[in-house]
């Protein structure tokens, strides 16, 4: 995935105060010196030859200091553009990068990382500042600190991206941190934090009419200057991360307390599981406690109840499940944890297990800090589970009150849910990701029960060629390839990426010139002998799928898909090809591959009205593919994903990725890139899920029932009418309702 590792990091709108004297680095931070064309002293312009929508040069119209400033221009969405300058770094130091960013008109095209300041191979690693779209003034961004590791040259880039509209970057800074800087800064960021919070419980406040918490939020902003930083904040709890934020909490609880009118020192009340809910907000007066899951056998269900301790001290709740015996599901209690995304936003991503309750058997533990919305999630397998009804409680008890008593009725439906999903699903779930060493077990299990059943295995997988002098292929090494089928679950597609957008493996590691006799025949021999090992592995026509460059959108990338699917459709015209092109292909591009393409896998929301009919006649196969973040929203991109593959004949989907956050994913400030990832670590005994992981499963399994209903009634009105509406109108209620009528009607004789 190309433009997947164009990741975000730590940003802030302002950066430490704290004087301290700092070298840049960077030569010609404000672009104020010009050569004898008029380009920035010390600055390239990428690409060399610039897309026609896309313009680099030197403003000397606008500018944060001085009298320039660079601007980046486009006109079309799927432009992206750069000026950028490499430096180099010392081994085994701590390094920052600031600049100042100005947008006007600034729009999203599809995965677009929008203007941001990126900065490739420092420690390893790519960074980035969080994404600007639309029109602001200038303000200051911040990459790092980060460690250097070791050392080195690096390139930091002002970049936009698959966007169109106006950037404009200005002042750049590159320069070794001291401590003291790295203190300011995380002042900064809890300062950040507190801020988000005390701005949405003022608003809950207005929205209540209630001026005692008003004046008691207006009391805490006059400290917020003064914020003192905890010795360390533990991003597993949740908030508050700071004392004086606990205030903020403090007084919501107050709020709530006297609105609702009660001395109960928690309320629950039932919630949609796939919308993550606020850390604060009104409680509402209504609240209900039962839910009824619907299933099939052999997949799972979630149930989700929302608490609120409306105490001035934090309670501990112990919390037990009763019922469902005599056949019926073992449930899992988790919670749903509020963790920082990349912008700050406080999102209830992750689902870690609750801890025992040492003080009685067979229960567990949750703290509820006051005024904070936390999530009890029930995780409800129905595998082995006869059809039937099962009643269970799950019981909240905490000294002086009377328990809080969830009534859960869970239907089984006589619908067997297949052992292998109908849709090919994959998730580039590398096992190089730091995030799974030592771990794979655990990876391999979470995936086979999320219905990934499709792998894609980078270039070092494949069994490389080596040639005799007089040109005669040597017998392939499987090796590598064989210990990763052993590793993985069970397989319905490979997708085998050479990686011919490199031009070394282009050569075929040989140096050999691209599309030269000598080329040719090696080319063929060796895809020759590639297709035949597989086939001896079980893998034939309908199960590999040659990824040869990934997302074609330039000329280069285009031509190279073209050449090699040439050769390869030479060595066996019965071996498909896949491609996955987004919005900065043009017409010309996916003209060029077309001859050679047979499965494409265009971005789920680019290709709408003709070019989707285009793609849709050109595929033997349809698939797609998303680039989803911590911040993609659970229920549209990972659930309601799947119900519009369906509405466009797509049989195969994937998302970038599985396990990429580069380092602690609970805290973004710690990771190396984007948190992608849909798991957390934290727990030994298992990869911690996310509430996005559980809506990619529940999908699946939404497109599975529909795919059954197609075998068993393929008239049905719900198929096409019926998905239709739900896209047109997509709310989680009437996604269940809709997903309940298929399982009714899958059980009518």
């Amino acid at each position: 995935m190309g433009h997947a590792v164009m990741a975000g990091l730590a940003v802030l709108a302002t950066t430490p105060t704290t004087a301290q004297d700092v070298t840049n680095l960077l030569t010609n931070p404000g672009f104020e010196a010009l050569d004898e064309a008029g380009w920035a002293v010390g600055w390239e312009i990428w690409p060399g030859k610039l897309p026609e929508a896309g313009a680099v040069s030197v403003d000397s119209t606008v500018a944060h200091g001085g009298q320039r400033s660079l601007r980046l221009r486009h006109s079309n969405l799927g432009s992206y553009t750069r000026g950028q300058q490499a430096i180099t770094l010392e081994p085994n130091q701590r390094y920052a990068f600031t600049v100042w960013v100005k947008s006007e008109g600034v729009t999203a095209g599809d995965g677009s990382m929008g203007a941001r300041l990126y900065v490739e191979g420092i420690g390893g690693s790519d960074h980035a500042t969080e994404a600007t779209f639309g029109t602001s003034g200038w303000r200051q961004l911040t990459v790092g600190p980060h460690d250097s590791g070791a050392g080195g040259r690096i390139t930091v880039m002002c970049y936009l991206h698959q966007a169109s509209g106006t950037a404009w970057f200005d002042d750049l800074q590159a320069f070794k941190v001291t401590p003291e800087w790295e203190r300011g800064m995380e002042r900064l960021r809890l300062q950040k934090g507190l801020e988000a919070t005390l701005h949405q419980a003022e608003d809950a406040a207005r929205e209540a009419g209630d001026q005692t918490a008003l004046n008691e939020l207006a009391a805490v902003r006059t400290k917020a200057a003064g914020l003192d930083l905890p010795p360390s904040t533990d991003f597993r709890r949740g908030p508050p991360f700071t004392p004086l934020e606990g205030e903020v909490f403090a007084v919501m609880a107050r709020l709530n307390a006297r609105r609702l009118d009660t001395r109960t020192p928690v309320v629950a009340w039932v919630v949609e599981p796939f919308a993550s809910p606020p850390p604060l907000g009104l409680a509402p007066i209504e609240r209900k406690l039962s839910s009824s899951p619907m299933a099939g056998a052999n997949e799972r269900e979630q149930a989700t109840l929302n608490l609120c301790n409306l105490s001035p001290e934090t309670v501990r709740l112990s919390v037990s499940c009763s019922g469902f015996g005599n056949g019926g599901p073992a449930v899992t209690l988790r919670e749903a944890v509020h963790v920082e995304t990349q912008p700050g936003r406080l999102l209830a991503d992750p689902l870690p297990r609750l801890r025992p309750d040492d003080r009685r058997p067979g229960a567990f533990l949750m703290e509820l800090p006051p005024g904070v919305f936390r999530q009890l999630w029930c995780d409800i397998p129905t595998t082995d589970c006869p059809p039937g009804r099962y009643e269970a409680r799950v019981r909240m008890e905490t000294p002086g009150q009377e328990p809080i008593v969830w009534a859960l009725s869970l239907r089984v439906f006589p619908v067997q849910f297949p052992d292998m999903a109908p849709i090919a699903t994959w998730n580039y779930s590398y096992q190089s990701w730091e995030l799974l060493q030592g771990r794979w077990e655990q990876a391999r299990d979470d995936l086979t029960s999320h219905h990934i059943n499709s792998y894609c295995w980078p270039a070092d997988t494949l069994p490389w060629p080596q040639f005799d002098a007089a040109g005669a292929l040597q017998p392939l090494d499987w090796t590598r390839f064989d210990k990763a089928l052993a590793d993985h679950g069970p397989v319905k597609w490979l997708l085998l990426w050479p990686g011919f957008e490199w031009d070394d493996n282009l050569r075929l590691r040989q140096g050999l010139e691209p599309g030269s006799e000598a080329w040719e025949q090696r080319f063929v021999a060796w895809f020759r002998a590639l297709i035949a090992g597989l086939q001896e592995r079980g893998f034939g026509y309908d199960r590999i799928a040659w990824y040869l460059a990934d997302e074609p959108c330039s000329r280069p990338r285009a031509e190279a898909v073209r050449l090699a699917g040439e050769a390869l459709h030479k060595a066996d015209p019965q071996a498909l090809i896949v491609e996955n092109p987004y919005s900065a292909a043009t017409q010309e591009l996916l003209d060029l591959m077309a001859p050679v393409v047979d499965i494409w896998c265009p971005s789920l929301n680019w290709p709408q009205g003709d070019l989707l009919t285009w793609f849709q006649g050109k595929s033997k196969i349809l698939w797609t593919y998303q680039v989803l973040s911590k911040d993609s929203d659970a229920f549209a991109a990972y659930r309601l994903s799947f119900w519009d593959c369906w509405r466009k004949g797509i049989t195969g989907q994937g998302f970038w990725d599985y396990a990429d956050c580069g380092g602690d994913n609970w805290a973004p400030y710690a990771a190396g890139r984007t948190n992608y990832a849909v798991v957390y670590g934290g727990d030994p005994a298992e990869l911690v899920p996310s509430r996005r992981w559980e809506a990619w499963r529940e999908g699946t399994e939404d497109y599975t029932y529909l795919w059954m209903l197609r075998r068993a009634r393929p008239s049905s009105p719900l198929l096409d009418a019926g998905v239709a509406g739900l896209l047109a109108e997509p709310t989680p209620e009437a996604l269940e309702a809709l997903r309940s009528r298929v399982l009714q009607e899958l059980c009518r004789q």
